[in-house]
């Protein structure tokens, strides 16, 4: 009976088409905010907790290590405690969702016969930012929302698991444009995450 070994595979993929399916959390920086009230301009910094990502995407294998994917990618979390310039903390309430379209490029470092190959990869879309009925100290502030150039930086591994299927492992980087969400401006939004998924050959 034929053998069937993956290493003689891996670094070798041809030319063709993926599909790749990813899911995994994220951790968002402090987001600074300005608005102003009654004529004072106020200034702080808010958290999102519990956060999400999922990366939905079709790409194309050049065969010299190099990849381009145009991917899906949801994200988002809850809204936590902002800060107030002169120390007031209040309890915000409320749902942050970003869904994103990214064009992505990779560079493939394949490592011998091994079925293991490291990547990194850049990437830059659109941004639709979704805040859903923030509610600051008991004071609904409605929802809002806008579309910004978003952007992402990963640095991953594959395991070549079979001729048609690959799983990975990526930490991320992704971050948007400022944005202004019911009437408050708030700083880029950047976030650091980790992501596992799968890519389907065909």
């Amino acid at each position: 009976a034929d053998s069937f070994s993956n290493s003689e595979n891996n670094g070798a993929h041809k030319k063709g088409y993926y599909l790749s399916i990813g899911a995994g959390v994220n951790a968002y920086n402090d987001i600074d905010w300005e608005d102003t009230i009654a004529g004072t301009k106020y200034t702080g910094d808010v958290g999102i907790k519990d956060a999400y990502s999922a990366e939905l995407g079709v790409g194309y294998e050049f065969g010299n290590n190099t990849r381009a994917e145009i991917s899906y990618v949801r994200g988002g979390g809850e809204v936590g405690d902002t800060n107030i310039s002169g120390g007031s903390t209040f309890t915000v309430d409320g749902d942050v969702v970003t869904n994103s379209v990214m064009v992505t490029g990779y560079l493939d470092f394949p490592l011998g016969n091994s079925d293991i190959t490291p990547y990194i990869g850049a990437g830059v879309g659109a941004t639709f930012i979704d805040a859903d009925e923030v509610t600051v100290a008991g004071v609904n502030l409605g929802e809002g929302d806008e579309t910004v150039i978003g952007y992402q930086i990963k640095i991953g591994g594959t395991y070549n698991l079979n001729l048609t299927t690959d799983l990975y492992a990526e930490a991320i980087y992704t971050g948007n444009d400022e944005v202004d969400l019911a009437g408050v401006e708030y700083d880029p939004v950047s976030a650091l995450g980790g992501r596992l998924g799968v890519r389907f050959r065909f």
